[in-house]
């Protein structure tokens, strides 16, 4: 064996063994399997009216100026901005937040991985811990295999995921399990970026199975920064109506 091929073999097995090496497999693999789960919905509803300016925070002693107010990263929804959820039966029922579906709604349009674009209504959803449902006529609609919950622990990796901007690509952001008990117990809290665009899409475990679906939650629980501040929250499955 010459020294070369020694050299690469050896290589090769380094990686291998290279835990960043493995993850980023790992990740790879459950974004892939995972992927044609999570869908894009575009809605058209009536304008909405500008949201309130946030109050001036107080002055304190020491400190020449207020601090500047903070503003609710959900406050206002971004014009003509596509937002995601996760396909959970393969007969045409989807799960977002309330959020993404609330308002005066005019229309709602489900864009899938194939390409395919379909009108969706609303089923059913809860205020309280941010989930609607939607129905879109199909069959056959992939679904993602479901993690045991009940294993959850802090500290387990997940990875949160959504559509992009022009609800077309893939968007992923990797995190872990912050705490395993939220809402009542109904959600967990997780440290993965949640925004506009991919919260209501799913978390998913690094075998690309569901664990939970990304909600917002009122900023008395999530600060007036919102989720994007690293807090956010998400219902698990099995708690899914």
């Amino acid at each position: 064996m010459t020294t070369l091929l020694m050299l690469l073999l050896a290589q090769e097995i380094a990686a291998k063994d290279d835990p960043v090496a493995a993850i980023e497999a790992a990740t790879l693999k459950a974004i892939e399997k995972a992927g044609p789960c999570v869908v894009a919905i575009k809605v058209e509803r009536e304008p909405e009216p500008p949201p309130k300016p946030a109050a001036q925070a107080p002055k304190r002693p020491g400190r020449a100026f207020p601090f500047a107010p903070m503003q609710d990263v959900f406050a206002q929804r971004p014009k003509d901005a596509w937002c995601s959820g996760v396909v959970v039966e393969a007969d045409g029922i989807i799960l977002t937040t309330h959020f993404n579906v609330s308002g005066k709604v005019r229309s709602i349009k489900v864009l899938f991985p194939d390409g395919r674009e379909l009108e969706g209504r609303i089923l059913g959803y809860n205020g309280t811990y941010d989930l609607a449902a939607l129905k879109v006529e199909a069959k056959g609609l992939a679904t993602p295999a479901r993690a045991p919950v009940e294993t959850l622990r802090t500290g387990n990796a997940v990875i949160a995921l959504g559509r992009a901007p022009d609800g077309r690509g893939l968007t992923a952001n990797p995190g872990i399990v912050s705490a395993a008990s939220r809402l009542g117990g109904r959600g967990i809290q997780v440290d993965a970026k949640l925004n506009y665009g991919n919260v209501g899409g799913p978390v998913v475990d690094l075998e690309g199975r569901l664990v939970a679906v990304s909600c917002k939650v009122d900023t008395k629980f999530s600060s007036t920064r919102g989720q994007n501040s690293g807090v956010g929250y998400a219902i698990t499955h099995d708690r899914l109506p």
